[in-house]
């Protein structure tokens, strides 16, 4: 085969995109397998992504959304039966200590929700 320059910068650019979209699948896949839904969710999700590949991701681009990054909310899942499941509404990166700390003496009350966003006048639930 002859190689001009057109062709190497159609080639170039063929496996960019061929690169991208594997990246995009192994990284659409750790989401939904991080995510927090149902097992049947997952595996839909899965299916149409191995199914319809291009179809798939976008769709799942598209649905799946962050509302920014001082919306950080962590969930803590009850492992037995006397415990209950607990959400800390974290806000954003700003003072961890303080939100640390802060929350290391509310757990103790027994709530379900816990709003540290604003460390300055946590709330509780």
């Amino acid at each position: 085969m002859h190689w001009t320059f057109g062709t190497f910068l159609w080639s170039t650019l063929v496996v960019f995109f061929w690169v991208a979209v594997i990246w995009m699948f192994i990284a659409i896949f750790a989401d939904i397998l991080r995510r927090d839904m149902s097992g049947w969710a997952k595996a839909g999700w899965i299916v149409l992504i191995v199914l319809l590949p291009f179809l798939g991701m976008l769709i799942y681009v598209i649905t799946v959304s962050a509302t920014g990054p001082y919306a950080i909310t962590l969930t803590m899942t009850a492992t037995t039966a006397k415990q209950h499941s607990v959400t800390v509404l974290w806000g954003g990166p700003d003072q961890p200590d303080l939100k640390a700390r802060i929350l290391t003496v509310l757990i103790g009350r027994g709530a379900a929700h816990y709003d540290l966003s604003a460390p300055a006048a946590p709330a509780f639930s």
